[in-house]
């Protein structure tokens, strides 16, 4: 298998995890941006910020909603494919990066595991056949102490997933604490737990009468997630100009 060179972007948990299994992964680490971290503490170049440095096939991004939209500047400019592992970005951000996928190919995803793309397409499939009526959907989901955003973006994408599965009836309610009320039947619930050093655990709960159906799926270790970004940044390297997410991945056979 060829091996591809990649530019790190965000050397963080997530982003040393990649450095780490890139070899694994049949890519190599050409250089990393990170304004926090010194040279040397990598067997790899590592700068403050992009400039014209040693090409690389492939920026994975792992660092934070701030630091997208220059990202999205320095692919644009060295016409680089980009991986974006990060989650919590406004819509401006976002609207930004649908604009640059008409020039450069970008694979954006909500979580980059191979099984939480399973997941969700198990949640889809429940919805259908277990109908909106006679069963009740809640999402809870649960992450170490540390990550900013919640509800998390995968537990967003499941919701909206599963509402779309079911033409788009349900309101998803992320705060009941404000409303002394029962549950509507056209809700999906999102429940956002934080704490210690919980990589990651999402469950998809079916509740009928009489009988409880989930969908869970739980992170042992963040490299699951450097796996997913490696795979994308294999399929990604020799795409034209798009927006391409973990569903194009699936259907290419996981890279």
């Amino acid at each position: 298998m060829k091996t591809i060179n990649i530019i790190i972007h965000g050397l963080g948990r997530l982003g040393s995890s990649i450095a780490n299994l890139a070899s694994e992964g049949f890519c190599q680490v050409v250089y990393a941006v990170d304004n926090e971290v010194d040279e040397g503490t990598f067997t790899f170049p590592t700068y403050k910020n992009f400039g014209k440095k040693e090409e690389g096939s492939v920026i994975v991004d792992a660092s934070h909603p701030g630091a997208i939209l220059a990202l999205l500047d320095a692919g644009l400019k060295s016409n680089t494919p980009i991986v974006i592992c990060t989650t919590g970005m406004c819509q401006s951000t976002i609207e930004s990066i649908y604009e640059a996928s008409k020039v450069i190919p970008i694979f954006l995803s909500s979580n980059m595991s191979l099984g939480v793309s399973l997941q969700s397409e198990l949640a889809v499939y429940a919805t259908k056949v277990l109908g909106s009526k006679n069963f009740d959907i809640e999402i809870v989901e649960a992450h170490h102490s540390q990550k900013l955003d919640a509800p998390s973006g995968t537990a967003i994408t499941l919701a909206n997933s599963i509402n779309a599965a079911a033409d788009g009836i349900y309101n998803i309610v992320f705060d009941r604490s404000k409303d002394l009320a029962k549950r509507g039947a056209d809700e999906i619930g999102v429940v956002s737990v934080r704490g210690g050093s919980i990589v990651g655990e999402h469950k998809v709960i079916f509740a009928g009468a009489d009988e409880v159906i989930e969908i869970t799926h739980r992170a042992y270790s963040r490299d699951i997630f450097a796996r997913g970004a490696l795979a994308a940044a294999r399929f990604l390297h020799d795409k034209k100009a798009g927006l391409y997410t973990m569903a194009d991945l699936l259907e290419a056979g996981g890279a």
